[in-house]
């Protein structure tokens, strides 16, 4: 492959990313599509196992989250995401 072949993938990849961020801004159906909903793994300090199963999520790599965050147990969290992004998001339990 030469180097017009490289730049003509690249500027495909690079228009269709443009094309898709365009139309999920203005289409909420392709928005679903491109970006999806945050998971919820936790809630009010119970652990959602299904959604862990289904996003292949162990208990170390919770706790190591949760470790980052500052936060001891599990029990200390009200809601715990796994955004579209694959960043967590923590809130914790008020005090």
């Amino acid at each position: 492959m030469g180097w017009a072949d490289s730049v003509l993938v690249i500027a495909t990849l690079v228009g269709w990313n443009y094309a898709l961020n365009y139309l999920g801004y203005h289409v909420p159906f392709i928005e679903r599509l491109t970006d999806p909903a945050p998971i919820l793994l936790i809630r009010n300090g119970r652990a959602i196992r299904q959604n862990w199963r289904r996003e292949h999520l162990t208990d170390l790599e919770i706790e190591a989250k949760l470790r980052t965050e500052g936060i001891e147990s599990i029990t200390d969290v009200r809601k715990m995401y796994l955004e579209s992004d694959g960043s967590f998001s923590v809130l914790r339990r008020r005090r």
